[in-house]
């Protein structure tokens, strides 16, 4: 994944965020339409919107079981800022209904560029902007839909948090650039030896 990653961001990159949002069957909130770097920005002084997501489907990801509803194109005009609060209830810990857009905001944004939802087999990937609008319904069928985000950030786009940094089990504390490998990774391992 970070060759790619590479390509998308032109420069290094590092871990930034490694989570599992999991919808159990029958289960699993609504995630609030939002953009991920408004969080960023307000929880972890990050400078820019210079983060990828990498998705990926840990489950079969269908239309029924809450799957991530994207507004392509949406992260090309920036954060909306119209209307936005630029303060959370917490430093700690933003959710997605702190910094939501409003019903309002949606309508236009979804009649400008409509909606979309990535599906397909668990081991897909999906990148996605920090700046895509994208939200998520609950999983109303009797399937799973696990999905492990990975944020890679700039290497030279550090956190600056204006006050305490939030745990190294939310934002990597680790921000030295990853390397690739370029050997096949079974190559790479060590063989085992009784």
């Amino acid at each position: 994944m970070l060759h790619p990653v590479q390509q998308l961001l032109g420069s290094d990159a590092y871990i930034y965020q490694f989570k599992i949002n999991a919808k159990s069957a029958f289960g699993g909130d609504k995630w609030a339409w939002h953009q991920d770097y408004l969080a960023w920005r307000l929880a972890d002084g990050l400078p820019a919107p210079r983060q990828v997501n990498v998705g990926v489907f840990l489950d079969d990801v269908t239309e029924f079981n809450g799957p991530v509803i994207f507004l392509p194109g949406s992260h090309r005009n920036g954060l909306v800022r119209e209307g936005r609060k630029d303060t959370a209830k917490s430093d700690q810990h933003l959710d997605p209904d702190d910094i939501s857009l409003t019903t309002g905001q949606l309508a236009q944004l979804v009649s400008r560029h409509g909606m979309s939802s990535p599906k397909g087999p668990a081991g897909s990937l999906v990148f996605f902007s920090p700046e895509i609008v994208h939200g998520s319904a609950p999983n109303m069928s009797p399937f799973a839909r696990r999905l492990l985000i990975a944020t890679y950030n700039d290497a030279a786009n550090l956190p600056q948090p204006s006050g305490q940094a939030r745990p190294a089990h939310v934002v990597c504390r680790d921000t030295e650039p990853l390397l690739a490998l370029d050997v096949p990774f079974s190559e790479s391992l060590e063989p085992l030896t009784a």
